[in-house]
């Protein structure tokens, strides 16, 4: 049954439109007193542009999130949390998550829907909470919106991500549920370009790339001397065969110039602290395990260079706000051809060796030229393509179209 929590106060907004709708539901599958303790809280993220004076978080677990610290994310808007657990029962009662079967657990969410008669419903992610909308949209013509962070079938439910045979076994079983939902989706949101191949092969029509939303409207460099030392910068998760960024401490252990910081933690973290040791760059690598956003992108913004290094497809958010800080950025090569968001002169795409990135820092720190072309070409093409406030504006787009449109009607 769908547990209510408590309504939270708001506070004023810098970009508003005045609730031009009445209530939104945000159905969920993540844990938000993780994103609340990381820090990760971009304004208005579940509600862009205001749009809603009232939205419903529903959770697909059983984390219970203070209101006050999601608050931010649903900007001005009265706020309502709540949860919708989807438990090893739910997997077993349903068989392996056989749609037919689910519709008792989503029974709640069409309940309360019934209740409160939102005007649209929007996903992120598409799981046993876009079979939740699609039920949702059946009973009651609520139209619905996925956001899409990944190919299923290339990174993390039947792709190389899909490491334990758990993960590979409900990778298959929720299959059927998430090819349900995006065919029947209103709008679906790829959040880079290497999904969109995924949406054709399931003959869905409905979409548009919209980068990740960041929290990052600071101003981009505009100096970009270096003294002495050189502050790099690497940001992001270290987890085996995906986000390795053993290569660049590698790379800097031969280039006595510069100073390292590693933001972020995983299965990988104690192991690089020890190749740092090792390579006698303990005086050199400074490793932060978590640090909130707004102080991860003080450090970015104080640096001369960032580095990256993962296997995965997408442009990342660190990347994203890397580029709007206009920092130039140095990343590997992958597995085929990489995202359009990655080809271009306003990255450094290397080898990804420790050869290949000490070759691009040892260019980018003796040019000087080189490193401001490459960083304000990347605050250029991230003000052009991903800047906040064009992701926000174009979500406010989708969102009237939908939920002004005859019930039951798909999108243009």
């Amino acid at each position: 049954m769908l547990q209510p929590a408590s309504i939270a106060a708001s506070g004023p907004s810098p970009l508003a439109h005045a609730g031009e709708g009445e209530r939104l539901f945000v159905i969920i599958p993540d844990r938000l007193s993780l994103l609340v303790s990381k820090g990760e809280v971009t304004p208005r993220y579940y509600n862009p542009g205001n749009l809603f004076r009232e939205v419903h978080i529903i959770l697909t677990n059983d984390d219970r999130p203070d209101p006050a610290g999601v608050q931010r994310m649903v900007g001005d808007a009265k706020l309502a949390i709540h949860n919708l657990p989807a438990t090893t029962g739910t997997f077993a009662r349903s068989l392996g998550w056989r749609p037919s079967l689910l519709r008792g657990w989503a029974g709640p969410a069409v309940q309360l829907a019934n209740e409160l008669a939102p005007q649209l419903i929007r996903c992120h992610g598409n799981n046993l909470n876009a079979y939740a909308a699609l039920q949702i949209k059946r009973a009651l013509g609520i139209p619905y919106v996925i956001s899409l962070h990944g190919n299923p079938d290339v990174d993390y439910n039947r792709g190389r991500l899909a490491r334990t045979w758990q993960r590979k076994l409900a990778g298959v079983a929720i299959e059927a549920v998430e090819i349900a939902a995006i065919r029947n989706a209103d709008f679906v949101v790829p959040v880079y370009s290497p999904i969109v191949p995924y949406l054709q092969k399931h003959g869905v029509s409905r979409y548009e790339v919209i980068y990740n939303a960041v929290d990052c409207v600071r101003p981009a460099k505009t100096d970009y001397s270096i003294g002495d030392r050189i502050k790099a910068i690497c940001v992001g998760r270290q987890e085996s065969l995906q986000k390795d960024p053993s290569p660049i401490i590698e790379a800097i252990a031969g280039l006595p110039s510069i100073d390292l910081t590693v933001i972020g933690d995983g299965d990988l973290h104690e192991g690089l602290h020890a190749l740092a040791q090792r390579a006698g760059m303990a005086d050199r690598v400074r490793f932060i395990r978590r640090m909130p956003n707004t102080q991860v992108l003080d450090e970015m913004a104080a640096s001369d260079i960032y580095v990256y290094c993962s296997e995965n497809w997408e442009i990342s958010k660190t990347c994203i706000e890397a580029s709007l800080l206009g920092l130039p950025i140095v990343l590997n090569r992958r597995r085929g051809e990489l995202a359009d968001e990655l080809v271009g002169d306003h990255v450094l795409a290397v080898e990804p060796s420790a050869n290949g990135y000490r070759e691009a820092l040892e260019r980018l720190i003796s040019d000087g030229a080189m490193r401001e072309r490459l960083g304000r070409n990347a605050a250029r093409v991230a003000q052009a393509h991903w800047h906040p406030d064009v992701m926000e504006s174009r979500y406010v787009d989708i969102y009237r179209r939908l939920f002004r449109q005859p019930a039951g009607a798909a999108a243009a």
